[in-house]
């Protein structure tokens, strides 16, 4: 009766996977038994089934992107230290600051174009049928022109489908994009003015972002579409790149003047720790 039973759970769970389009993969792998796969991008190598000679292919090419952007990837890391280092100096130097953020944003746009170049050569190493469910997956994974921290990979091998970009926590997130601010303008530490000017500065930054942030999306789109067809014009794609690029300069020259504006309300105690809690990311609050 108990065998019964059991088998009688079993088929239930499996008509229920069945009929919710899930197979038992499927669920093992939205449990997290398949985060390898996730985060590797291996699940998805083996949806286009390539063959094992368009495996050797794939990873000739994937080698020779790696080895091209590595100089810039340690280079990126370099400006990341050294615009830390002048945030939090007792004086920022804003045209040092400028300059930096202006070579970052050169070095992703050169990271970028190798990206996109990198992604054509693996569209020619595929068929037809391929390339479309290279394509699907690689437009539902990531963002064009959106590089993140670490442009090779950071547990996950950027440039191919199914690698999603997670520089975007969960707004249901303690640590999603904004909730550093709204701790701090939600801490006891602060007097009421300050939270009203802290709050104000990011209803400001906010406001001057969004019309750029929206014509930063149109490029995007423009550039996947533009990265699917058949015939690429690389031209165009670098040009569409290096348009993205300038705005997101000047994206992060507002949210470097956010920063300082931030920094020119705090008291010097208050700033020690702000500058603290940026360099250790959004953990929990230093207040």
């Amino acid at each position: 009766m108990k065998r019964k039973s059991i088998i009688g759970i079993s088929l239930l769970i499996t008509v229920l996977m069945v009929g919710s389009g899930f197979s038992p993969k499927d669920i093992e792998r939205r449990k997290g038994g398949d985060r390898v796969h996730r985060n590797t991008g291996v699940h998805w190598m083996e949806k286009l089934d390539l063959t094992q000679e368009q495996q050797e292919q794939v990873k000739v090419q994937r080698m020779a992107f790696y080895k091209a952007v590595l100089d810039e990837e340690n280079q990126l890391r370099e400006l990341r230290a050294k615009q830390q280092t002048i945030l939090t100096g007792d004086a920022v130097n804003k045209s040092k600051l400028y300059d930096c953020l202006t070579e970052m944003n050169q070095l992703q746009v050169d990271i970028q174009k190798e990206r996109m170049s990198h992604h054509q050569d693996i569209r020619k190493i595929l068929t037809e049928n391929q390339r479309i469910v290279f394509d699907v997956y690689h437009h539902q994974g990531k963002k064009y022109g959106k590089p993140g921290k670490g442009e090779i990979h950071r547990g996950r091998e950027k440039g191919w489908p199914g690698n999603r970009e997670n520089t975007h926590f969960s707004k249901k997130s303690p640590h999603h994009k904004g909730a550093h601010h709204n701790r701090l303008c939600e801490s006891d530490q602060f007097s009421t003015e300050q939270k009203e000017e802290l709050k104000a500065s990011r209803l400001e930054l906010m406001k001057k972002a969004l019309p750029l942030k929206n014509r930063l999306n149109e490029l995007r789109a423009s550039m996947q579409s533009e990265l699917s067809l058949e015939s690429v014009n690389m031209k165009k794609v670098e040009k569409l790149i290096a348009q993205q690029g300038e705005i997101r300069l000047a994206l992060a020259k507002q949210k470097a003047d956010h920063q300082l504006a931030v920094h020119s309300v705090l008291t010097p105690e208050q700033r020690v720790l702000f500058n603290k809690k940026k360099m250790h990311g959004c953990q929990k609050p230093a207040w």
